[in-house]
């Protein structure tokens, strides 16, 4: 028998850091015969391109853009004209439907013969992780209604009549719904409930925040003015919502908050800019568990490899050679063919250099630990990879000494006046050796040079000879570190993107390379060196590219409430600071000359900037004053 069309009801504002997930949660119903409308209502952020982007790609959808802010009810409203459903569901922007929730509720809708279907569910926080559930009895009448809205609307699924008979009213704060509700229930409509958590329904700050105040008050005027309950009846039904909702916050509280919600919002951001969605064929393909043929060549006609460029074509190459399995086109085989080719050619002068260097270091001697790329070529010395220079650690006492030498080679210094590194150049400005006494950047975090880490790495390290140079390897826990904030490093300054994804690969195999993985050393790098929250930003971000990814650092790199002035922090450099600096740079004597007041301002305001933006309070205070949110508002970006 054919099923019965079922139209589902999505209003949308700004939800851009949720929305792709609920919208496919929809598409991915195992009942077939869906049409979906979403509305637009007006968003600031990117959720109109989001659903425009959906829309073009699956005919059952049905887009609208409202051409002012509406509310949710209106928007509802204005969905259901659209609709020609026998069934209506609906579903927030922020909230996941269990794949087979549509199927199981129409099929409790036709075997009950009720007018209305809802479920229980799973109450997840910002980051998607179950914090609670909630069941839900079989049967609801108005007075169960009445002391508790136990009724998740994403959940719930009815005929068409019941929104003939009865629309949504905007007159009551964020509780039109439970409104939508009660009319059903005066009226005698029959609700089922389904005892299965299909439903995921999120809790975050944009949810739960300050209008609880609100939200009773109006609740208490349902009670009677909509209803027009007496003064001890409606008193009674409002000690019991009291209390429910008492019980409910105290039982999941503000778990849904154990993390700053910044993070999300940063992470969609960094996402947007840095990730297509080639790049995300191109991931899923190369980070499968178990990838296909099929799922390959998707990838290849998605991803061009001369079109994408060669960084990201080499990513195929390690697919090849971990999955030999795999048929690769006739097309794309002599292509990574090329480049594994070339690349390892290329990297031969870098390497040369390094030998040279490497040598005449260790005469004097000099063991430097090996870090980045040129670690992990000794690791996995088969695979290809892009080096432009090898980065070497040597202890800060003699890093002068390793600079006179590399001067007396004929090479020099690029980074003249740097206390904490040397950037080794031919003549002619071709990457020899970039020579580290310290590890990390500390301007942006406030971390610090720490001799007790580098001193730690370096005991932890074994020697070995790489590329005819006696050196020392750092253990896999301390690369592990230093790629996951070089990682971040490279995203806040826009440097070495190309070489995002290769830092995924470095992460997987040093995860899959040592199965007695220490997350203990990981702890305590960050301890020492105060680089914990980039290397978690870091986690959060890869394991948006690749779900799942690490999920383990957690445990050694916790979320705090000093992620919050990190992210306020990234989100000021990105959209104010940076700017500034790059407005700074640009300014010649003679502008300075001719314009004094107008250059000679953005100069002074640089100038406080870079020192203001170090302090917490200013930058929360500024992002707020120039109309940016800042901490958890993040999340609503």
């Amino acid at each position: 028998m054919r099923e019965r069309l079922c139209s589902v009801v999505m209003p949308v504002y700004n939800a851009e850091e949720f929305l792709e997930q609920a919208i496919r949660s929809v598409l991915n119903q195992t009942y077939g015969n869906i049409e979906f409308v979403i509305v637009n209502d007006f968003s600031g952020d990117s959720s109109g391109e989001i659903i425009r982007s959906f829309a073009e790609a699956d005919a059952r959808i049905k887009a609208i853009d409202n051409k002012k802010n509406e509310g949710c009810a209106e928007s509802r409203n204005i969905a259901l004209k659209s609709c020609s459903g026998e069934y209506i569901a609906f579903i927030d922007s922020d909230d996941v439907w269990i794949e087979d929730k549509l199927e199981k509720q129409i099929k409790l809708l036709e075997s009950s013969r009720a007018d209305l279907a809802y479920c229980a569910y799973d109450i997840i926080d910002y980051k998607g992780d179950v914090i609670g559930n909630k069941s839900v009895p079989e049967y609801t009448e108005l007075d169960d209604l009445l002391k508790e809205n136990y009724i998740a609307f994403s959940s719930v699924c009815c005929l068409r009549s019941c929104t003939r008979e009865n629309s949504f009213t905007g007159e009551f704060f964020h509780t039109e719904d439970y409104v939508f509700l009660l009319n059903l229930l005066k009226k005698n409509k029959k609700l089922c409930g389904l005892n299965s958590n299909l439903v995921q329904y999120r809790r975050h700050a944009k949810n739960i925040s300050s209008n609880k105040l609100k939200t009773a008050l109006y609740r208490w005027r349902i009670y009677r003015r909509h209803l027009r309950l007496g003064l001890c009846e409606a008193s009674l039904y409002f000690a019991h919502y009291a209390l429910n909702g008492f019980l409910k916050y105290r039982k999941i509280g503000f778990v849904a908050q154990a993390g700053p919600l910044s993070v999300r919002g940063v992470v969609a951001k960094l996402l947007r800019q840095y990730v297509t969605s080639q790049d995300r064929v191109l991931l899923d393909t190369v980070f499968a568990e178990k990838p296909t043929q099929a799922q390959l060549d998707e990838c290849l006609r998605v991803c061009d490899i001369e079109v994408m460029g060669a960084h990201k074509s080499l990513m195929l190459s390690y697919l090849m050679r971990e999955h030999p399995e795999l048929k690769f086109s006739a097309y794309a085989a002599p292509r990574l063919q090329g480049l594994i080719t070339f690349y390892r050619f290329a990297n031969i002068r870098t390497l040369q250099h390094f030998s040279k260097i490497g040598k005449a270091l260790n005469a004097a001697g000099i063991i430097p630990a090996i870090f980045k790329g040129a670690a992990m070529k000794l690791l996995r010395p088969e695979l290809s990879r892009p080096m432009g220079d090898v980065d070497i650690l040597l202890a800060p006492e003699r890093l002068a000494e390793a600079a006179r030498i590399c001067e007396s080679l004929g090479y020099r210094d690029a980074m003249t006046g740097s206390p904490h590194a040397v950037d080794i150049q031919t003549q002619e400005g071709e990457g020899a050796v970039d020579i580290h006494s310290a590890l990390f950047n500390t301007d942006f975090t406030g971390g610090k040079v720490s001799p007790a880490f580098q001193r730690a790495l370096l005991a932890r390290a074994r020697e070995g000879n790489a590329f005819g140079v006696r050196v020392l390897l750092p253990a896999h826990e301390d690369l592990f570190f230093i790629v996951l904030v070089n990682f971040m490093k490279n995203l806040r300054e826009k440097t070495s993107l190309h070489g995002l994804f290769y830092a995924l690969c470095d992460c997987r195999f040093l995860l899959a390379d040592k199965p007695s993985f220490d997350w203990g050393i990981v702890r305590e790098n960050a301890r020492l060196t105060g680089e914990g929250l980039q290397a978690r930003m870091a986690v959060e971000f890869m394991n948006a590219l690749v779900p799942g990814f690490i999920p383990e650092a957690k445990r050694a790199l916790p979320l705090t409430r000093e992620m919050e002035n990190f992210c306020n922090r990234l989100i000021f450099d990105e959209d104010h600071f940076s700017s500034l600096l790059r407005d700074c740079r640009l300014i010649r004597v003679a502008d300075l000359k001719n314009y004094p007041r107008h250059y000679g301002g953005m100069i002074l305001k640089f100038l406080a900037l870079k020192r203001l933006r170090r302090i917490p309070a200013f930058v929360r205070w500024y992002l707020r004053r120039h109309g940016r949110p800042a901490g958890e508002a993040w999340n609503a970006r």
